[in-house]
């Protein structure tokens, strides 16, 4: 196994995830930003594993993770607005749980969590402009 930079910084960026876990994690008002934590160290580690060939021989699973961003950074900014996370928070990760396994077509996963990344974008921008438009 041989390891380069950008290796380096995979295991670095899922060491500073499980920091700010170990910093965050049992305060309830950051839920949010942990589940963006532990979808960070998800891809980092298997970024990783990838990037080595250790797993990369049995399934490729990084391409999932565009499906996850979106909807935890919508989730994020609803919980800075809010105070809490929805009741049913974990609907919005249906979509990545269901393309595992097409991620043998990575291209197509690729894109499909590009356009939901997109869409969850505008729907934070809109909540926080709401928010900005209540508060002032």
């Amino acid at each position: 196994m041989y390891l380069e930079f950008i290796n380096l910084l995979q295991c670095l960026d899922a060491f500073m995830a499980v920091f700010g876990l170990l910093l965050i994690g049992s305060i309830p008002r950051f839920n949010a930003l942990a589940l963006l934590l532990v979808l960070q160290l998800l891809q980092a580690t298997f970024n990783f594993l990838e990037e080595t060939g250790i797993s990369r021989s049995y399934y490729l699973v990084t391409p999932v993770f565009t499906l996850g961003f979106g909807p935890a950074i919508y989730l994020f900014c609803y919980q800075l607005v809010y105070a809490r996370l929805p009741d049913t928070f974990w609907r919005h990760f249906f979509p990545l749980l269901v393309c595992i396994p097409l991620t043998q077509w990575p291209q197509v996963v690729i894109a499909l969590g590009s356009l939901s990344q997109l869409g969850y974008l505008v729907a934070a921008m809109l909540l926080l402009k709401r928010y900005e438009r209540v508060t002032s």
